[in-house]
């Protein structure tokens, strides 16, 4: 089984350096984010590319929103085993 990594901020400046080295390190990585620096989530896995592999998934939320934390929460943990 893979480990699963969660970064917040994974598409910021930082994220979008060290999303990829964990994914290509064959971690299980979710990725939750505003996506503010992207057109939208494709954007992001294509410009990184990122778009051929399974192992990431992407939810999109603002830390600073605790209903938005919250709602993803449930969405975040209770994903299916990979």
């Amino acid at each position: 089984m893979r480990k699963k990594i969660l970064v917040s901020g994974g598409a910021g400046y930082v994220g979008s350096v060290l999303v990829p080295k964990l994914v290509e390190k064959g971690y299980q990585v979710r990725v939750f984010d505003t996506f503010w620096f992207w057109k939208n989530k494709d954007e992001f896995l294509e410009k990184t590319n990122l778009k051929e592999f399974n192992n990431i998934e992407l939810f999109k939320g603002d830390l600073r929103d605790y209903e938005e934390c919250r709602n993803n929460k449930m969405r975040i943990y209770n994903q299916e085993e990979t």
